[in-house]
């Protein structure tokens, strides 16, 4: 048995890893603890969806995993690199080349087409695009006839899909999605579950997600559950009713 463990972990090493992490908001009586002491591991290849209260830290951790807010004290390395301390110059590179970013809002530039969205942080990033992984993307998102039209000539789902290509066409270490269903509808949004879910399965990607909710959190091969800033749950193949004994 601890062969068979030791092969898988061999096939899916820690891409993401995170120890003791202590963020601090104020001091004295107005002190705030958002992560108290926060340790985890993300395997490359996997979806992991971090869950929580409102006021649990989940945002906090989320952004810090993502370099884009610092720790009071830790260490998180991503790929090898060890993010606590790194300059803003070095995280700004970090980001652009390691980590595709999805939000609620979707953050597309009006002005530009779907497919000129999507190539943007490649332009940004001054990479080479390979087209045929973005064909590839766009075939598995279906956004091949939607490619010249414009966001506001596309419906909330289909923006989502263009902001999931834009984080994918890098080919980032880690895919960070921030309550990627927040806006749409109950249908558009299990779409784009399925979506994120394929980007593991098909294009073996990573993928670390906060969300409320609960349905779209069944979509991971694992839940960490988060309660003042602490850990107290970690699931593997969640189930809506597990999760919901624990939020």
């Amino acid at each position: 048995m601890d062969t068979v463990k030791e092969t898988l972990k061999q096939e899916n090493p820690p891409i993401l890893t995170a120890h003791n992490l202590v963020k601090i908001y104020g001091s004295g009586q107005t002190e705030v603890r958002a992560l108290d002491g926060v340790s985890l591991s993300v395997p490359s290849g996997q979806f992991t969806a971090i869950l929580g209260p409102s006021g649990s830290g989940k945002s906090t951790l989320l952004n810090s995993l993502a370099a884009l807010d610092s720790v009071t004290s830790g260490s998180i390395r991503l790929n090898g690199h060890e993010l606590v301390g790194m300059k803003d110059k070095q995280l700004t590179k970090l980001r652009a080349s390691s980590i595709g970013f999805v939000f609620q809002a979707f953050n597309l530039v009006p002005t530009l087409t779907a497919a000129e969205n999507i190539k943007l942080p490649m332009q940004l990033a001054r990479k080479p695009l390979n087209e045929q992984w973005m064909k590839q993307i766009c075939t598995l998102l279906g956004l091949n006839e939607r490619l010249h039209h414009k966001p506001n000539q596309l419906s909330g789902g289909q923006q989502q899909r263009v902001a999931l290509a834009r984080a994918l066409v890098s080919r980032p270490d880690i895919i960070v999605a921030d309550e990627p269903t927040g806006n749409l509808d109950t249908k558009t949004g299990a779409e784009v579950m399925g979506i994120l879910r394929a980007a593991v399965d098909e294009l073996k990607q990573t993928v670390l997600m906060v969300t409320h909710d609960l349905r779209a959190a069944t979509k991971a091969d694992r839940a960490i559950v988060l309660r003042d800033g602490k850990i107290v749950a970690d699931i593997e193949n969640p189930r809506e009713e597990n999760l919901r004994e624990l939020i």
